[in-house]
């Protein structure tokens, strides 16, 4: 397959010093880069695959924490899109990696966790050739603990997806900004996985699960599901986190990736053993505090014309109910996101929502957004009605533009009248009118509809 340079997502341009790279040359050192031809043994493979990452670095580092004699460099990505990520793999790579590089110009894979995977259906169905498995677990709704050994000082490491253990990142004024403290815990979910482990007394196990050349993954939960949980510093000291263990992967090529369910005392994902796809999907789409599964193919192996091992197959399908459920906060109601719940009412998913939610409150709140949604969805087409040029249906009455502007003081609807006269979208035009300007507050958005629909009416009773 041959590389698109265009239309990369490497082609997009980051400051490095105080230079830019220009075109011409950005698409050399692509090219470059990915028209290595490897040899086959695994230590030129590991060469091959390092010196590809340390090009990267200069563009995709997330951290680099500097420490005598080598940097530790942990890659992070995430501004592009699945095709992106299935058609480049090496993007898939950087979602935690963290590689060492010695000042004597060697260097070391410490951690490689998960490569990016993808939600059923996001990329061709012929990557992962139909319905097979080995293994179905749990989708966890957590963070990512990647638990890795210092081969220099035998101590366990750990970073998140896209924070080293010693890093602290806090929000200032300015933006984001990161305090480094060397050889303290400072990742807020780095010391929750810590206190977890050895308030379980697992500590031993975990010392002897993570070996030197390995990275030990885990996916931390608590009671409150990760997509919605409060500033994690309100919950650290909890007793409600968990540490599930999920798989292991060597540091060396050809990076074996191996789940370890019934290998260790750590808790573990609920395994499911089903042979049909249609099977799956019945038993995910009834769920609602469930995030959905994880679907295993260790044993099949994506590769692409570099000749690596890019990620083994594994594959998400998600409950519709449980996205929809995070998305506007049902999930935790102390954090419903009212306005988002309103949106979803007003797009045509109140009988979704009915069906997912056990609050009364969040029930009359549907019910009433509803309501006032089809009264506003009545008033709306009656107006376009009657700002239809009768002798040119497809355009606005200028009288009746010189009303709403003047009289009414109106001209703020003028655009959506426009478009649903000329392109006859009178749903589309009302969505938009109505989620535009919604509030946050719940009571707020009530009495938001409540007016626009006294607006429009108004408007209906003047050009009568």
């Amino acid at each position: 397959m041959k590389l698109d340079i265009t239309t990369h997502p490497i082609i997009v341009v980051e400051k490095v010093g105080e230079e830019h790279f220009n075109s011409t040359r950005l698409k050399n050192y692509v090219s470059a880069l990915i028209n290595v031809t490897p040899a086959k043994t695994p230590d030129t493979m590991m060469r091959v695959f390092i010196e590809k990452m340390r090009r990267l670095r200069r563009m995709y580092k997330k951290n680099v924490i500097k420490l005598g004699g080598y940097k530790d460099a942990l890659y992070q990505y995430d501004n592009i899109s699945a095709k992106d990520y299935y058609t480049t793999p090496l993007l898939s790579t950087m979602r935690g990696t963290v590689i060492r590089f010695y000042e004597n110009g060697e260097a070391r894979v410490c951690a490689f966790p998960f490569a990016k995977f993808f939600n059923r259906g996001e990329v061709p169905d012929a990557i992962y050739n139909g319905f097979s498995s080995t293994l179905v677990t749990h989708k966890l709704d957590g963070t990512l603990i990647i638990c890795w050994r210092d081969v220099d000082t035998g101590e366990l490491r750990f970073n998140t997806r896209g924070v080293h253990d010693w890093q602290k990142v806090t929000k200032g004024k300015t933006g984001f900004y990161t305090e480094v403290t060397v050889g303290k815990i400072s990742n807020p979910y780095v010391v929750a996985f810590v206190n977890t482990v050895k308030r379980m007394k697992l500590w031993y196990e975990l010392e002897s699960l993570v070996k030197d050349n390995v990275t030990v993954m885990f996916e931390l939960c608590h009671k409150i599901p990760a997509s919605v949980q409060p500033d994690i510093t309100s919950i650290l000291n909890d007793k409600s986190w968990t540490p599930y263990v999920l798989a292991v992967r060597q540091n060396t090529y050809p990076y074996k990736l191996e789940y370890l369910i019934g290998r260790t005392a750590f808790p573990e994902p609920q395994v499911y053993e089903i042979d049909s796809e249609n099977r799956l999907l019945e038993m995910i789409e009834k769920w609602r505090d469930r995030e959905g599964v994880v679907v295993w193919k260790p044993d099949e192996i994506y590769r692409r014309e570099l000749g690596f091992t890019w990620w083994n197959k594994l594959v998400k399908y998600k409950s519709a109910k449980y996205v929809l459920a995070t998305e506007v906060g049902l999930l935790s109601e102390d954090r419903i996101l009212w306005r988002r719940l309103a949106r979803a009412v007003i797009v045509g998913l109140h009988d979704d929502l009915l069906a997912i939610t056990t609050s009364e409150e969040v029930r009359e709140f549907i019910e009433a957004v509803l309501e006032r949604y089809m009264t506003l969805r009545e008033s709306w087409g009656t107006l376009v009605e009657l700002v239809r040029d009768r002798e040119k249906p497809r355009k606005l009455d200028e009288k009746a533009v010189r009303i709403l502007k003047s009289n009414l003081k109106m001209g703020w609807m003028l655009r959506n009248l426009a478009e649903a006269v000329d392109k006859d979208r009178i749903e589309g035009t009302l969505r938009n009118l109505a989620i535009k300007s919604l509030p946050r507050d719940k009571d707020k958005i009530i009495s938001f509809m409540e007016r626009l629909n006294k607006k429009i009416n108004e408007a209906i009773k003047t050009l009568s």
